[in-house]
């Protein structure tokens, strides 16, 4: 009995040590796994650093040799108004009769991926480091670089720049780069927007948009963000080119292996340049679309209010953020009319006119609330082309079409599937016709109303925004013998 005593006060003594003991080893292996990881990490980091030292060195050792003489091509100019029909109202007040029509073609989204930098994306500035502050379209923004990062060519040749890109292939600019992908993300800008915010950025360091300094350091940034570039020169200026799966109107260009690569600071005639052509590895073209409305600093634009005839207490003041049309007036034309759909609308905007529009359809039907949708579009804004409103052809964002005093089909039809997407949580495409772009909507169930065609599984009914008074499943006259082109919306 003693001896099992003696046992069990042993056993009640040692039990705490050990697992005390077995604590501090699980902590130890904790720390030592914490240890594996940085080492890991900070291995791969080293391997990383040192491929990309590599590939900036070789891309340095063809920039040193001597460029290829080309001539560019002159700018393409703005298309102008295609003269499309009159808007078209509807005077009887009968309801469409079922029709079924056939489409010309569909026109899939276009799968995109985003750049791979070659830099991290860093975290927000602190207030301790060093800081360059500039404005971009109204909007307030730094990052970490200061005079003495500023360097100066020794002249407007291959050695020059070359000299210039191994300066900035230092450590020393990989914050620079990192803080500007973070201002691409934070403020929602997309690829092209991120290109101006880069020139932006080293025009106003060095002072001058003719800077041949910026046009290197803009090279560099957009390369090691992994966006494709080329640069070239004259005697006595650099130029930056970029290439986009879309047209730039008042830009000359190269024709790069069936690639234009268009002349960033130089419009209209054609000039003989030399070229730099070599790729960066893994570099992508930019793109020109917009999942969301760039989030920039609010500036106010004069106060607007808009009604819908038929639903007079569907009525929204707002206003729009001045600083947002600016972005979007610079921004390049494109006949991607889904681009401008799936921008959306702004937060501020949708904010103000949100809450009237769905207070005004609560409790209503899917197909009532459509049709108020739509007469709010077809009748809360003025009708008139775009070359009697710009004096050329121009798609409106969702922000410019509450901003400017005019609207069109294709401005109408963007809208409103901003609409019913959002507040209605329904499918929407848009449907090209020559000379004219309407709307079209997947109903709850497969339900459809007049005019409508069938894609894969699923129905859409015609929603024409132009055709003012008409119902959904309402076609225009001039358009129901016609296959229209089928544009889906990301």
């Amino acid at each position: 009995m003693e001896k099992e005593k003696r046992r069990l006060v042993i056993l009640v003594v040692l039990l705490p040590l050990s697992i005390f003991a077995q604590k501090q080893t699980f902590e130890q292996y904790k720390v030592a796994q914490q240890t594996k990881y940085q080492n890991f990490k900070s291995a791969k980091q080293k391997e990383y650093d040192a491929y990309r030292r590599k590939i900036n060195a070789e891309y340095a050792t063809y920039m040193a040799q001597k460029w290829t003489l080309s001539k560019s091509f002159g700018a393409l100019q703005k298309p102008k108004d295609q003269d499309p029909p009159k808007p078209a109202v509807k005077m009887d007040k009968t309801p469409p009769t079922l029709n079924e029509i056939n489409c010309k073609s569909v026109i899939s989204i276009v799968p995109y991926d985003e750049p791979e930098p070659i830099v991290p994306i860093s975290e927000p500035l602190k207030d301790d480091k060093p800081q360059f502050k500039f404005t971009f379209h109204g909007t307030s923004c730094a990052v970490h670089l200061n005079d003495a990062l500023k360097y100066t060519l020794s002249a407007v040749s291959e050695p020059a720049a070359t000299a210039m890109w191994n300066h900035l292939s230092n450590s020393a600019y990989d914050d620079v780069i990192a803080d500007c992908l973070r201002l691409r993300d934070e403020l929602q800008l997309g690829d092209w927007g991120y290109i101006n915010l880069v020139q932006t950025l080293t025009q106003t360091f060095y002072g001058s948009k003719q800077s041949n300094e910026a046009v290197i350091m803009q090279m560099y940034i957009l390369t090691q963000s992994g966006y494709s570039t080329r640069v070239a020169r004259t005697s006595d200026r650099f130029y930056l080119l970029v290439p986009l799966k879309a047209s730039l109107y008042g830009y000359s260009y190269f024709d790069l292996d069936g690639q234009k690569y268009w002349i960033f600071g130089k419009s209209g005639e054609k000039q003989s340049f030399y070229i730099f052509e070599k790729e960066f590895p893994n570099e992508q073209i930019p793109s020109l679309r917009l999942t969301k409305s760039p989030n920039l600093d609010f500036q106010p634009a004069p106060q607007r209010t808009i009604a819908s005839v038929r639903y007079p207490s569907m009525k929204a003041t707002f206003v729009v953020n001045k600083n947002l049309i600016d972005f979007y007036n610079e921004y390049p034309l494109s006949t991607s009319w889904d681009y401008y759909s799936a921008a959306s609308l702004s937060d501020e905007t949708k904010a103000s006119l949100y809450p009237v529009l769905k207070r005004e359809i609560a409790g209503k039907s899917v197909k009532d609330a459509a049709n108020m949708l739509l007469n709010f579009v077809q009748t809360a804004f003025s009708y008139q082309t775009d070359g009697d409103q710009f004096g050329y052809e121009r798609p409106l964002f969702g922000d410019e079409t509450l901003f400017y005093p005019y609207s069109d089909c294709e401005d109408r039809s963007i809208f409103y599937s901003i609409l019913v997407r959002e507040l209605l949580g329904l499918e929407a495409v848009l449907l090209y016709y020559p000379g004219h772009l309407a709307t079209a909507v997947v109903f709850p169930d497969n339900q459809y109303y007049g005019w409508h065609f069938r894609w894969k599984d699923k129905v859409y009914t015609i929603c024409d925004p132009t055709y003012t008074g008409a119902d959904i499943g309402d076609c225009m006259p001039d358009y129901q013998t016609v296959s229209p082109e089928v544009i889906q919306i990301e």
